[in-house]
């Protein structure tokens, strides 16, 4: 949705589905015929939409962007592997491909890098909330659920500081487990509404995040980065490279590296220069995201 917003003349089409995108599927179907766009940029994942995409291509010599998430090309739940991996060779049908990471380079074929430009997510266009003056010291983990997560890690490793508090967001029911860390450091909010949410982001000392595996980015890291909070990452090597002198990272797999992260957090930094070098590599990335619209 970010994207949409960092792109000149483009059009957010949003549609709630099934699992099986077989409503999206026609809800697109009949949008396209209303507008005829020239362009459709697809954000993927839904490997349903992707073979959408390459049939409207043919029938209406329109041209296709994709938008391709980790999730796609890395995904290795039996869902993922179900709804992204079988759809992945018609990416060579693809005008344009869009990646948000250099790393994820790695594992495209050569065929498809040579159409790929990486655009860097348009934090810039998160709105911050005004910051309400409060003696609360506490930490938020933007919570996805999903299993690449360190969180249970990160839960533990903040029950034993006991010296800091760390409100999860996110729907817990999608791993209830989770909830035996609840105490009086860890509180699970459950969904929050997108104001409440960006409420307690913005009147919180920092976020904390992360992911097991490589090729992946959080948006709860750059919405740190939007609300100029200090940011706890774990320390994959695609993290590092974009982060690099922002966050402070952490081991997963070591309760001793996370503790002396969450020590740092609450520390001065001055994070406006990084923040700047940031902005910049996002702007430019999407210059060349326009530029290379122009072209297919």
């Amino acid at each position: 949705m970010l994207l949409s917003k960092g792109v000149p003349n483009t059009e957010l089409w949003f549609f709630k589905t099934d699992p099986l995108y077989i409503q999206g599927f026609y809800d697109t179907f009949l949008r396209y015929l209303q507008e005829r766009p020239s362009t459709l940029i697809l954000q993927l994942p839904q490997g349903p939409l992707l073979l959408e995409g390459v049939l409207l291509k043919k029938s209406f010599d329109c041209k296709i962007a994709v938008d391709v998430h980790t999730g796609f090309v890395y995904g290795h739940t039996l869902k993922g592997l179900i709804l992204n991996k079988s759809f992945n060779k018609l990416l060579n049908y693809a005008d344009l491909v869009i990646v948000h990471n250099d790393e994820i380079l790695d594992i495209l074929y050569p065929s498809i890098i040579e159409k790929t430009v990486v655009v860097y997510d348009p934090w810039m266009f998160i709105q911050s909330t005004e910051q309400i003056s409060s003696n609360d010291r506490y930490l938020v983990f933007p919570a996805s659920y999903s299993p690449d997560e360190p969180l249970p890690e990160v839960l533990s490793a903040v029950n034993e500081s006991k010296n800091m508090k760390v409100y999860v967001t996110g729907n817990f029911y999608r791993n209830p487990s989770m909830l035996r860390f609840s105490s009086s450091h860890v509180e699970f909010t459950g969904f929050l509404d997108r104001q409440d949410y960006e409420k307690l982001l913005a009147n919180s000392c920092g976020v904390i995040t992360g992911t097991k595996d490589e090729y992946t980015l959080m948006m709860s890291a750059w919405e740190a980065v939007a609300f100029q909070k200090p940011l706890l990452l774990s320390a994959t090597k695609t993290l590092r490279n974009m982060f690099e002198d922002y966050a402070i990272f952490y081991n997963w797999k070591s309760r001793e590296s996370i503790l002396n992260a969450l020590s740092e957090v609450f520390g001065e930094r001055d994070l406006t220069y990084s923040r700047k070098r940031l902005k910049e590599k996002a702007i430019n990335s999407l210059n060349s995201l326009t530029k290379r619209l122009k072209e297919i």
